[in-house]
C-alpha cells in the first residue's frame, strides 16, 4: 500500500502462507480546508520501498470521512485460498466503508499459489 510520501508499506509480505488476513490503521493528513472528506488508497503487489516500483493492483476511494481533521482508517487485507485479495477500508469515526475484490492476475502460477496455502493436518494428526 502506498502512503503519503510515495513509500510502499508491505502488509502481506511475499511468501506468506494463505489464507492470510492483516489489518493496519492509517492516519491521514488533514485536507486543505482543515478537514478531509475522501481518501484514495493505492494497492500494490510487491515489497519494494517505493510504491510505484511495485505492480499496482487497484485504487479505492473512501468517501464520507467524518469531520475529523486527521481521520483514522482501518484497512484490512484478506487473501483467500484462491489468491483473491479483498481489501476493506473503514473510517474509524464515521464508519464509512468500502470493499474491493482484486481479481487481477497475481503473476503467480496455480502451483505457486498452492505452495503458499496453509498445510492441513492429515486425519489423526495432532494440531
Amino acid at each position: 500500500m502506498e502512503v503519503g510520501n510515495g513509500a510502499g508499506v508491505p502488509i502481506l509480505k511475499s511468501g506468506r502462507q494463505i489464507p492470510a488476513r492483516e489489518t493496519v490503521r492509517f492516519g491521514l493528513a488533514e485536507g486543505a480546508n482543515g478537514e478531509r472528506e475522501a481518501a484514495a488508497l493505492r494497492i500494490y503487489q510487491g515489497d519494494l520501498k517505493v510504491a510505484s516500483e511495485n505492480r499496482q493492483l487497484g485504487v479505492m476511494v473512501l468517501n464520507g470521512l467524518g469531520a475529523s481533521k486527521a481521520p483514522l482508517i482501518d484497512v484490512t487485507f484478506d487473501l483467500d485460498d484462491d489468491g483473491i485479495l479483498t481489501v476493506t477500508a473503514a473510517d474509524v469515526a464515521s464508519k464509512a466503508k468500502i470493499v474491493h475484490r482484486l481479481h487481477a492476475e497475481s503473476g503467480m502460477s496455480k502451483d505457486q499459489i498452492e505452495a503458499l496455502k496453509t498445510p492441513e493436518f492429515e486425519e489423526g494428526e495432532a494440531a
